[in-house]
């Protein structure tokens, strides 16, 4: 399962004496069961024959719980599964727009937070270009705003930071500017 797809597998233990015609998955946003299937999607399986079969679904809604089905067919009738399974689909990254410095405060604009979060928004920063010795702080964020005030800065001195936030997709980095301390 990624953030805007998934895998979706069946394995047939008992085919009934006779392969299956046709073998397939049934999936939506809603828990359906098998007597509603009004605007339920469907996909046919990559292959008709053997036990073990799958699909490929592309195309969904990030962090999103869904539900599916599988069904085969074959002369006996359509065997299912007694219940739907569900999965949830991953986030994505958040994009974090280029952090600002007012003086004494470094501010970010979480743009899309990727569909979940954030658990946890800092600002890393160093005094050299090349990242030796980065701090982090963390971050105040609501609505999407961050901000984190700095007090242990010298006077006079060019700094390195970019923004951080994290999701269950993983964390999140801001372009990386530069500001002089007063």
């Amino acid at each position: 399962v990624e953030a805007h797809s998934a895998l979706l597998k069946l394995s047939i233990t008992d085919a009934g004496g006779q392969g299956p015609d046709s073998v397939g998955f049934f999936w939506d946003e809603i828990d359906f069961s098998f007597s509603s299937m009004s605007g339920v999607d469907s996909l046919m399986s990559d292959s008709a024959s053997g036990n073990n079969h799958s699909v490929a679904l592309s195309g969904l809604t990030r962090y999103t719980d869904y539900y599916f089905n599988a069904y085969a067919d074959n002369l006996a009738g359509r065997a299912t599964a007694a219940s739907n399974f569900s999965f949830k689909t991953l986030p994505d990254l958040a994009t974090i727009a280029s952090p600002t410095w007012d003086g004494d405060t470094l501010h970010a604009t979480i743009t899309d937070a990727g569909g979940q979060g954030p658990d946890a928004t800092s600002f890393v920063y160093s005094a050299s270009s090349d990242w030796t010795n980065p701090l982090s702080q963390n971050a105040t964020h609501d609505n999407g705003e961050m901000a984190a005030a700095l007090t242990d800065l010298d006077a006079g001195k060019r700094y390195y930071a970019a923004a951080r936030a994290t999701n269950i997709a993983g964390t999140a980095n801001s372009d990386t500017i530069d500001f002089a301390t007063p």
